[in-house]
């Protein structure tokens, strides 16, 4: 296993990692067999191809979260191909289901020490997590304080 930094762990990372091998839109016009949970779309299966080749060399953290987002794009392709929609856009993943999918894939066997990793970096009671700050200035005032006192 290769020896990774922790940042390298956290959802955000891996999420705009794995889409960087991923094309915008996806046709999926061509599905077949499909129902909400199943399906087979060939574009689709020919961009995760490309994405799994592009992260063949990289640590084995990239190529899960290439496969965690093919789980995402595919559960997408479902839906819409059901509802007559016969493209799926990269911008419509959330990365809270990506953070699913890649979670239910590391609690498969054989990711143990990935799975501990992630957990550690990826959980508020973590030394490493960090929150992003908010940007409200105070409740009930739309301005910052020093403004406040100008008005």
């Amino acid at each position: 296993m290769m020896r990774i930094k922790n940042q390298h762990y956290r959802t955000r990372a891996l999420f705009d990692r794995a889409k960087k091998h991923w094309p915008a839109s996806i046709w999926i016009d061509d599905g077949k067999g499909v129902t909400e949970k199943q399906g087979f779309f060939e574009q689709l299966s020919l961009a995760w191809d490309e994405a799994e080749n592009a992260v063949f060399d990289e640590p084995e953290i990239d190529r899960l979260s290439v496969w965690a987002l093919f789980n995402c794009l595919h559960e997408l392709a479902c839906k819409r191909f059901l509802s007559e929609i016969k493209f799926i856009e990269l911008c419509d993943i959330r990365q809270a289901r990506f953070d699913y999918f890649f979670r239910k894939n590391l609690a498969t066997n054989g990711w143990g020490a990935h799975e501990e990793i992630y957990e550690e970096v990826n959980t508020k009671h973590s030394n490493l997590y960090q929150p992003r700050r908010s940007r409200k200035y105070l409740k009930g005032s739309p301005y910052p304080e020093w403004k406040s006192k100008l008005l």
